[in-house]
Formats: C-alpha cells, sequence, structure tokens
C-alpha cells in the first residue's frame, strides 16, 4: 500500500487520524509528522495558555497596570505569559485572581505537606489540647474539658 500523503513510496506506518481513523505513511514522511509534532509542542502549550489568557476580560483598566518594581504591564504579560518579578503578583493581583480561579478552580494553594511537618502540626496541636484540657479541669469547666478531651481523641488518632 502507498503512502497517503506523498503517493510516492511504500506505507510502514499507522497513525490515528483526528476522524478516528488511521493515516498509512511511509518512513520519511512519518519522520517528518514526528519532527513536526514536536516543534509544534511549544506552540500547542503557548497556544493553550493564549486560550486561558482570553478567558479573562480585557478591561480597560488592567491596560494601565504596571509593575512598581520591573515595569512590566499587565498587557505585556498577556502577550509574553510570563511575570517579570515576584512584585508582579501583587501589582497584577486582581486581574491574575480570575486567571488562577479558571486554569486551577481555586486561588489558594492546596498542595500536599511533607509528613514529617504534618505529624509537627499534629503533635503542636496535642500538646496545645493538653494544656487547654489541664487548664479547663483545674478552673472545674468540665463539660469544657470533655469537648477538649474528644478533640484530643481524635487528633491523637490521626496519628496512630
Amino acid at each position: 500500500m502507498k503512502c497517503e500523503h506523498c503517493g510516492e513510496n511504500e506505507a510502514e506506518f499507522n497513525l490515528p487520524s483526528t476522524s478516528g481513523g488511521q493515516i498509512k505513511l511511509c518512513k520519511k514522511c512519518y519522520e517528518l509528522n514526528q519532527s513536526k509534532n514536536l516543534s509544534n509542542l511549544d506552540m500547542n502549550v503557548h497556544n493553550l495558555f493564549e486560550g486561558i489568557m482570553n478567558l479573562c476580560e480585557r478591561s480597560p483598566e488592567s491596560k494601565n497596570v504596571v509593575c512598581n518594581s520591573c515595569g512590566l504591564t499587565f498587557e505585556n504579560f498577556r502577550d509574553i505569559g510570563r511575570l517579570g518579578c515576584s512584585n508582579c503578583y501583587v501589582e497584577f493581583h486582581e486581574q491574575l485572581e480570575p486567571i488562577l480561579k479558571k486554569l486551577h478552580g481555586t486561588t489558594k494553594h492546596k498542595g500536599k505537606k511533607p509528613v514529617y511537618l504534618q505529624d509537627k502540626e499534629i503533635n503542636e496541636e496535642i500538646i496545645s489540647l493538653r494544656k487547654q484540657l489541664k487548664l479547663a479541669i483545674k478552673m472545674e469547666e468540665y463539660e469544657k474539658a470533655a469537648k477538649i478531651r474528644d478533640q484530643l481523641k481524635s487528633a491523637a488518632g490521626v496519628i496512630n
């Protein structure tokens, strides 16, 4: 079977097509296709970012926002896709917030913490609860002490 791209050489490769079928290519056309796909990868990422940037509204006020530290304008950021310095996050906060919300679904970072930091926080909470429990018992606030005891049990259960 002949190559469906050039029609000259014998087809050696079957590539999936966007229509759901397969395209039969010779070695030369296959290699050409692979190199085009790799060079288009950067373009595709840029197009994706550009699409996300176009989701947010272009307001006249955002054109005038300039970073005091590096001089980057928000419009320049939209064009190049990179902030100039750490102060840009502060200066462009109003404009970046809707972009981040659409991109990540939230504007709060919810990354994972290392296990050793999680355990440290839980241990600090247990120490604090024990102090509160001792104080509540000393002040003869037994209902409050019972609530603190329950919190202490649940915090201790997280470690075990």
